[in-house]
């Protein structure tokens, strides 16, 4: 006989045919036998298949998103010491030699950036100031490529 161990399912062979014994909440269902106990039977390895594919779909997707991903990588620079004050500063990213796009705006002299593993990155900045005037942009960052670690211990 068979045990479910989530609702408390009792499938048994008796007489030759199969049993299906549901049971929810401490209460008992009427089993079922004959014919319906294969469509049952049938559904139930239909179920346990689906839940199996979903386990092992959500580890596969789990693992590839765990290589994928990276630390986030802290860039600093100096502030401009002429001109007018910086408001913020335009922080340009070229990905694997692309072409440079502005990504986002930093109020401060730093910048943390989510890299993923395998990807060349570099960066520059330009302050802008109150008027929203902006400066030149900074020499590009030296050239940043995150590699996978080697395995950890089991």
């Amino acid at each position: 006989s068979l045990r479910g161990s989530r609702n408390g399912s009792t499938i048994r062979c008796e007489g030759g045919s199969l049993v299906i014994v549901a049971s929810r909440g401490g209460r008992s269902r009427p089993p079922v036998s004959g014919p319906h106990a294969m469509d049952s039977l049938r559904l139930y390895r239909r179920l346990a298949i689906l839940l199996l594919i979903l386990v092992l779909t959500a580890g596969v997707f789990s693992v590839a998103g765990a290589v994928k991903d990276a630390q986030p990588v802290h860039y600093v620079w100096t502030a401009p010491t002429e001109g007018s004050p910086v408001v913020f500063y335009r922080v340009q990213l070229s990905r694997n030699d692309g072409e440079f796009a502005v990504i986002d705006s930093a109020p401060t002299t730093s910048y943390t950036l989510a890299v993923e593993w395998g990807d060349k990155y570099v960066i520059r900045v330009a302050g802008v100031d109150a008027a929203d005037r902006q400066g030149p942009y900074s020499i590009p960052s030296e050239p940043y490529t995150p590699e996978i670690p080697p395995p950890s211990d089991p």
